[in-house]
Formats: structure tokens, C-alpha cells, sequence
């Protein structure tokens, strides 16, 4: 099948009006094809229509009704569990989080009163508690968390990933002659294909999923699922690429924090996590050949620390009761901020 061909088809399903009953279930059959023509017998190798199917089948989830989302949404969790195509369903989680605005607003109905009887149609009355509850983004997040433990189990989905990027390292350490004076271990390429694309590709869209979760809803990181992620990718990094994936998103992690004061996790529990896991002089090899997106990384750390100890404020902050005496000026990654 080709690019336009499958784009013919999610435009025809998607311009379904969604209040009509022959028309939900064109959407539910579209739905079916697209599940099917990404999870099927014949795996896809294009990473061109990858990413189209990807997108068609986001773009008529969000006009699924509940009951049909909330049964892909199972079938997704299991996917990832199971490691089946772990990159379709985390970015299909990722589209349809991010289109997401209300389920209501998308079938333009007034929210369903939370009753204790049976609906009209018969359908359980747990089904209108959920429609309530999936109202907005972050309640549909938070659902899909409580639900199916979705944080917890991404964690542990790249945990895996990692273990089989590391496996495809085996044969190119083999492969070093003995008595190698440079002593170092094989990586592998950004470009190295583990599971169905591009290495980098797929971590990206791993730790994008993970920030997204954190920003959107009420799961929070912590200094364990940080520890995880710095011993995978930094410590013990299969590729070479991984710090500089990892510094960015660690940096987009502060960021966060210090510009949006966003509870992405508890500052304590980051700033521990930079003393013991960063700042620890043991490990001095990782920061032999520090890139600027490194640099840029520990100077985040530096001032939400320094921020958290009154040291710091940032320009223009009138809610952070510090020092106003200035004596310089730091700034990262677009944070300016002053210290006393």
C-alpha cells in the first residue's frame, strides 16, 4: 500500500459524522484497518508509511467514542507489556494524548452526570463515570495511568528496549581484535535499527511519551525512574548519541520547572538525584568529553539548585522573595537569572 493511498482512506473514515450511527461504525472499521495493517503478519519495513499509518490512526481515535478508545487503549498497553512494536503504541499514546481536548467537546455533548444506574442504552453505568472522568487531557491521562499503570510500565518497556539495543552490541565486541590498545567498547550508530527504526528515533519517542506524562497529568517523576534512565543511557549507553538524548530531555525536565513551575517531580528529589548520580566525583570519565548540550544540562542543575537555596532568582519574578543585590548574571537555556 502507498503513502496516498493510505491517506485516502484515514481522510474518507475521519470526515465521518461522528453523531451518526452507520458513521461510528465506519470509524470503529477504520480504526480495525489500521490496527491491523500496523500489527499484522506482513511487518511494514517503510518507516515512511510507518509513521503515515501512525498518524491516520491517531487522527481517527480522537473521534472514536469512549468505549472504542478506551478498548484500543487496552489493547495498546498490552502491546507494550508484551514488546509488540513498542514504537507504534507509544507514538499513537503520544498523537492521541497530545490531540487530545475532551471527549465531550469532540462528540459536542454536555458532560454525562455520574449516576449509579444504568444509562439509557443499557451500557454499564462505570461507562458514564468514565466518560466524566475522561473530560479533559489530564483526566484522560490520569485514567489511562490509574487504569493500566502506563508510567511505571513505560519505565520498564525501555528498560527492556535497552537490553536489546545492548544484545546487538555483542557481535561488534567480538569482532575487536585482541589486544585493542584503545580499549574501547563498541556502540552502536544513531542509526542502528533495534527493534523497527532509526536507535535515535525510538528513544526520543520513549522519553517524549515519558515528559509529555509528567507535564500533562498528576504522575510525577522521581529520583528513582531519573536513576534508571542515567545508569541506561549515560552510564552504560549503547549508542552514542544516548547522552546527548538524555541531556536534552533532563534539561527540558528543569526547564519545566524553573520557567512553567511545573510539579514534574519534587525539586528535593531532583536535586538529590543530581548529588548522588551527576556531581559524583567517581565517575569523572563521563564528563571527559562533554558536549555543550552536557554543558547546558548540568548548568540547568546548577540553577534550580541555587534557586531552591536563595541564591538565585530569576529576572523579573515577582513571586521569589530574594536578595534583589546583583553582582552577575547566569543564564541556560533561556533562563536568565541573577545571583546575589
Amino acid at each position: 500500500m502507498k503513502a496516498v493511498e493510505i491517506e485516502l482512506i484515514s481522510q474518507l473514515i475521519s470526515q465521518q459524522k461522528k453523531e451518526d450511527a452507520a458513521s461510528k461504525v465506519n470509524l470503529a472499521c477504520g480504526l480495525e484497518f489500521f490496527w491491523e495493517y500496523l500489527h499484522g503478519q506482513n511487518k511494514i519495513t517503510d518507516a515512511g508509511l510507518i509513521r503515515k499509518a501512525i498518524l491516520c490512526f491517531s487522527d481517527i481515535i480522537k473521534h472514536a467514542d469512549v468505549d472504542i478508545a478506551t478498548l484500543y487503549l487496552s489493547k495498546i498497553t498490552e502491546q507494550l507489556v508484551q514488546d509488540r512494536n513498542p514504537y507504534i503504541q507509544i507514538k499513537i499514546l503520544l498523537n492521541y494524548f497530545n490531540d487530545f481536548v475532551s471527549i465531550n467537546a469532540a462528540f459536542g455533548q454536555a458532560p454525562p452526570v455520574k449516576t449509579d444506574a444504568p444509562s439509557e442504552d443499557g451500557k454499564p453505568a462505570e461507562l458514564e463515570e468514565i466518560k466524566t472522568v475522561m473530560s479533559y487531557k489530564t483526566d484522560l491521562i490520569n485514567f489511562v495511568n490509574r487504569e493500566f499503570g502506563l508510567f511505571g510500565m513505560l519505565f520498564d518497556e525501555l528498560k527492556r528496549y535497552v537490553a536489546r539495543a545492548k544484545a546487538k552490541i555483542a557481535p561488534l565486541i567480538q569482532a575487536v581484535p585482541e589486544g585493542n590498545e584503545n580499549n574501547e567498547v563498541p556502540k552502536l550508530t544513531e542509526s542502528t535499527v533495534v527493534d523497527l527504526l532509526n536507535h535515535n528515533l525510538e528513544l526520543d519517542a520513549r522519553l517524549k511519551l515519558i515528559h509529555y506524562m509528567a507535564v500533562h497529568s498528576e504522575t510525577r517523576l522521581n529520583k528513582e525512574y531519573l536513576t534508571l534512565v542515567w545508569d541506561e543511557l549515560i552510564t552504560n549507553n549503547p549508542a552514542f548519541g544516548d547522552h546527548q538524548i538524555v541531556y536534552k530531555w533532563l534539561r527540558g525536565i528543569i526547564d519545566d520547572c524553573l520557567k512553567n513551575k511545573l510539579g514534574l517531580i519534587d525539586e528535593l528529589e531532583l536535586i538529590d538525584f543530581f548529588k548522588t548520580k551527576i556531581a559524583d566525583e567517581s565517575d569523572e570519565a563521563q564528563f571527559k568529553n562533554l558536549s555543550m548540550e552536557g554543558y547546558y544540562c548540568i548548568q540547568s542543575f546548577f540553577l534550580l539548585i541555587n534557586l531552591k537555596s536563595c541564591k538565585l532568582y530569576i529576572l523579573g519574578d515577582e513571586e521569589q522573595d530574594v536578595p534583589r543585590k546583583t553582582e552577575g548574571t547566569a543564564t541556560s537555556a533561556g533562563t536568565q537569572a541573577e545571583y546575589a
